[in-house]
């Protein structure tokens, strides 16, 4: 694949809203928003709350500002610390959002194999009656 410029002069633009309905987009200021959110509703500090996390608090004020992004086992870690879901830190999306976007695509998957139950017996009737 040849692209028209050098991977290193990219430059990353978010994507606009038209491109990214009904796609998870990952935003790290948004996640950066939501942990600091969290650690002051708890009432500590960006220093508590790195020394507990075990990483410095440079690199804790850079989580908070979107400047870097946390590994998979800092988010486990701050799940666990806050008590709240992956997908909220992640990406913003409450427990209840989750629920009903799981509870929507199980809807539809019934009516999916409904569908294919339906198909299966009219095939089996035609070939019952070709036989």
């Amino acid at each position: 694949m040849c692209w028209p410029y050098p991977a290193w002069e990219m430059k990353l633009r978010p994507l606009p809203a038209e491109e990214t309905e009904g796609v998870m987009y990952y935003d790290p200021a948004a996640t950066g928003e939501r942990i600091q959110n969290l650690r002051k509703d708890r009432e500590v500090t960006q220093e508590q709350l790195a020394i507990d996390l075990n990483i410095s608090d440079r690199y804790m004020r850079n989580l908070e500002k979107g400047e870097k992004v946390p590994s998979v086992d800092l988010f486990v870690e701050l799940r666990e610390r806050f008590g709240s879901s992956l997908y909220y830190i992640v990406l913003g999306v409450s427990a209840s959002q989750r629920e009903q976007e799981l509870q929507d695509q199980l809807q539809m998957l019934r009516k999916e194999l409904k569908e294919m139950q339906r198909r299966i017996l009219v095939m089996l009737e035609m070939l019952g009656e070709s036989a």
